[in-house]
């Protein structure tokens, strides 16, 4: 047995006869690598053409289907008294294992173990590391590392900047992830007059009031220069003597204001300052070093004490005609400091308790939005935690209504009642304009109109799928390096001498800014984006390759961008194709195929894991249907993901199968019923719902998902609940009624590796495995028809000929791809989207002979034994029906 394709077996491992060894990789990129300080330094590649590699024959756990795993949270969800029968279960049966901190090499050495790196953005709370390490490998300048705009962009409020106003917001333990301001640190400090510190940071930026007294220092610190601070007090100073100073790189001195709208701390407002020439960074504390700003007080009669303390934004509001805004908490005031004031048009609010209402204000200060000010009101009674459509998740929601011909305000901040940023379904991002004559090393105090960022940082590049994150620039050359590729090979340097890992794991592998142009980013304007990042990757995996050379390191990507995939070593595509709505790219024509990876169109062989993605529990109007729909993901939906799999498969993809969405908390894990308890009343469908059950739940059931009846085309919603007694609340929309005595199932949790398996009808859902994974299938016996049967006479809909329309969209065909020891079928769910009529997903298709796809009776009376998602199979059948979204694996033979 060997490791999945590319990647090398290491040294514990050289013993094993040559045959099963996988080749070092030989590849064609310009430039050869060498050490020099812990720095790898090599030419710059000049093309973009894929590399070629010579790499040997695969062999994996199991000789029918290589599996991947995405393990990047394990130690930390799985209780610690499970981990090592969790680790030996998952080593035993998938391949190659990324992130993680346990070594699945210790259960298993024929499993492969690649570390997990961020590559075209990073999350903010991981960049005062990058920047470090920029300082460490000698950059002249640090920040471009990072990718910047030139010109203010758009931005929705779902993926934009969250906390970077927060001091610090750089500096949070654990780095990687969006981060919270719950975990803040050394970016607030009390300091008393024994010199003890307390940290304030969570204190000095959370919704608390009055958590941060000011009686003799504080300090205040940022990764970056910055020039201001704002206060909220919950109580003004009387009688004090306020001094500001900075740290010069041998004293803290005194720090002139440009303005002081506090009034020395007596009032809430704002300090302002040029950053000073000689502004040097210091380490306070034990912190890394920052910037510090120190403010003593002194001579009070009333001492301050502070609610909020916070930065400068990095973005704007444009209070355009139905901007929402939205807070986590009720609240009943909007600050606004604006930028652009409102002219010429009439402005009124409402707020949403699952449709728009008149907002009665108390007071505006705002006058209309012409002039910076407060609007007060009482919040609504009705007014309830939920999402309009445009907006993200549920929070309280307000929106702005513009009438009239004139000019948008645009707010620099937009906060509640605690000066708390509200959130908005779309923003404005900063640019920097680096040849305006007011600028001068990375500050611009007078910004022109469009190009509204004071520092250059704050116009970092973000827009990618979460809040905070910060794209790299591709095209930065340092040192003679791709500045960005160095940054990323010194990180897997590190990793590899604590770890020694097998390969890479880079996560969001070419993505693009999606929110402004190439033309405003300071990149390579001679090169697509495609271009600049598949150079960089090749000059990432030719470095990596020669500096371990052996006994070998597998690079590889999570990259829908084919072009970009296909530069490396393997891919692990996490959201390659789904069972809810299909059928999977099989052809070479799009950003994820199954023959984009074929020899012929993969010279390089990059090997290819698609991920299936199963997240979705129930079918909600809306999404990929108009009506609700029970969703089997206790076999249905895994049978459909792998049967999709193997009528695609090839030499070079392998398969990966996930129910947890982009959240990766699951293993060996599966989602079972418990035996059923009764409703005592009825439960109307609806938004939200509370109602008691009769005794039946299960023993330390708080809160979860249950499901509400029993599968039918009218039954079996469901939902998260919380218990009290036995009451069970939600606040989720129900799409059927139920009567008294209706059952309701609780779903439990357990472990394949641990536990005994239910019978599949009594699964929920599976992790990141199903036993019929482990089912061999023995090899493709020809190529895949994805028309096999097609055609309106398919269908078990009344009046087919006619409904059907002789459209493979409107009632779906079936595809089929034999293999030795087993037949694939599948009808996947076109969607209503593209015309297909929705209750083909709950009508059978026609029944069809599996020899030929005849109507019965059938010429042959050979037995195919249906496969199910626990591994077992069915009694043996000469004949099938499928409804779309359904497909089937007919065995030639019973599992045991």
């Amino acid at each position: 047995m060997g490791k999945f394709l590319g990647l090398q077996l290491d040294s514990r491992l050289l013993s094993i006869p040559a045959v099963l060894m996988l080749l070092l990789h030989t590849n064609g990129c310009a430039g050869l690598a060498s050490k020099s300080g812990g720095l790898t330094t090599s030419t710059a590649p000049t093309s973009s053409a894929a590399p070629t590699s010579s790499v040997a024959p695969y062999t994996g756990h199991f000789s029918h289907i290589s599996l991947y795993f995405p393990n990047w949270n394990i130690a930390n969800v799985q209780p610690t008294s499970l981990q090592s029968q969790i680790m030996q279960f998952v080593a035993d049966r998938f391949d190659i294992i990324s992130g993680g901190s346990l070594d699945p090499r210790s259960w298993n050495a024929y499993t492969a173990w690649a570390v997990y790196i961020e590559h075209a953005a990073e999350y903010v709370t991981s960049w005062e590391g990058y920047m470090h390490e920029a300082s460490t490998l000698g950059f002249s300048d640090p920040e471009g590392i990072a990718l910047h705009s030139n010109i203010d962009y758009a931005a929705p409020g779902s993926v934009n900047w969250l906390y970077t106003d927060g001091f610090d917001v750089f500096d949070q333990p654990g780095n990687g992830g969006v981060g919270s301001y719950t975990s803040f640190r050394n970016g607030v400090f009390l300091v008393d007059s024994g010199n003890n510190y307390t940290d304030k940071s969570v204190a000095a930026y959370d919704r608390n009031s009055s958590d941060v007294a000011i009686n003799n220092v504080i300090l205040i610190g940022y990764s970056e220069k910055f020039d201001e601070i704002n206060f909220l007090l919950a109580t003004p100073a009387s009688g004090c003597s306020v001094q500001w100073l900075y740290w010069n790189g041998v004293s803290y001195v005194s720090l002139t204001l440009t303005s002081d709208g506090t009034s020395g701390l007596a009032q809430t407002g704002r300090i302002n300052f040029a950053p000073p020439t000689t502004w040097r960074v210091k380490s306070e504390n034990g912190s890394a070093t920052k910037y510090w700003v120190k403010g003593t007080v002194s001579g009070c009669s009333t001492l301050p004490v502070a609610s909020r303390i916070y930065g400068a934004s990095w973005y704007r509001v444009a209070l355009a005609n139905n901007r929402v805004l939205g807070g986590d908490a009720p609240f009943g005031a909007v600050h606004v400091e604006l930028a652009v004031p409102a002219s010429g048009l009439t402005v009124t609010w409402q707020y949403w308790n699952g449709a728009w209402q008149p907002l009665n204000l108390a007071s505006d200060a705002t006058n209309g939005l012409t002039q910076s000010g407060q609007i007060t009101f009482t919040p609504p009674p009705d007014w309830i935690p939920s999402s309009p459509s445009n907006a993200d998740a549920n929070k309280y929601y307000l929106r702005v209504q513009l009438s009239g011909t004139g000019v948008t305000p645009v707010a620099s901040t937009v906060k509640d009642d605690l000066y708390w940023n509200l959130y908005a379904d779309s923003f404005t991002d900063l640019g920097y304009l680096a040849s305006d004559p007011h600028a001068s090393n990375g500050y611009n105090p007078i910004p022109p109109v469009g190009s509204s960022a004071r520092w250059r940082y704050q116009s970092r590049v973000t827009g990618t799928w979460a809040h905070d994150m910060i794209f790299g620039n591709p095209s930065s050359v340092q040192n003679g390096n791709y500045a960005w590729g160095e940054i990323n090979i010194y990180l897997i340097q590190q990793a590899k001498l604590t770890n020694n890992y097998d390969g890479v794991l880079f996560d969001s592998g070419g993505d693009a800014p999606a929110f402004v142009q190439q033309a405003n980013l300071d990149v390579r304007q001679d090169q697509t984006w495609s271009q600049l990042e598949n150079t960089l990757y090749d000059f990432e995996r030719t470095t990596l390759h020669n500096l371990y050379s052996s006994p070998g390191f597998a690079v590889g990507s999570n990259a829908s961008n084919y072009s970009f995939s296909v530069h490396g070593d393997w891919v692990g595509n996490e959201n390659a194709y789904f069972s809810f709505v299909g059928p999977p790219q099989y052809s070479a024509n799009g950003d994820w195929s199954f023959d984009g990876y074929l020899a012929v169109n993969n010279p390089q062989g990059t090997k290819a894991y698609g991920m299936c993605m199963d997240q979705v529990r129930q079918l909600t109007p809306g999404f990929v249907t108009n009506s609700w729909f029970y969703w089997d993901q206790g076999n249905r939906t895994p049978i459909l993901c792998l049967a999709q799999y193997y009528i695609g498969a090839n030499q070079n993809t392998g398969f990966s199968y996930n129910t947890d969405g982009f959240f990766y908390v699951d293993s060996d894990d599966y989602y079972y019923y418990s035996a059923p308890a009764q409703t005592t009343g009825s439960v109307a469908l609806g938004s939200g719902a509370t109602f008691n059950v009769a005794a039946g739940i299960p023993a330390g059931w708080t809160s979860g998902t249950i499901r509400l009846g029993d599968p039918s085309a009218t039954s079996g919603d469901k939902f998260s609940v919380s218990v009290s007694g036995n009451t069970l609340s939600t606040s989720a929309t129900i799409y059927n009624s139920y009567p008294a005595g209706t059952n309701v199932y609780f779903v439990l949790h357990s472990h394949q590796s641990t536990d005994p398996m239910p019978t599949v009808s009594n699964v929920d859902h599976w992790g990141f495995w199903f036993p019929a994974m482990g089912v061999n299938v023995g090899a493709p016996a020809g190529s895949r028809n994805e028309h096999w049967l097609t055609g309106p006479y398919i269908s078990g809909q009344p009046n087919a000929a006619t409904t059907c329309q002789h459209s493979s969209y409107v009632c779906p065909d079936i595809l089929r791809r034999d293999y030795a020891n087993a037949i694939m079928l599948a009808r996947p769910n076109i969607g209503v989207a593209r015309g297909m009529i929705e209750t083909e997903l709950i009508t059978p298709s026609q029944v069809f002979c599996i020899q030929d796809g005849s109507a019965p009776p059938c010429a042959s009376t050979t037995l195919y034994y249906p496969l199910r998602a626990d591994g077992r199979t069915g009694a043996g059948v000469t004949s099938f029906q499928l409804q779309a979204g359904e497909g089937a694996i007919l065995m030639k033979n019973p599992t045991p």
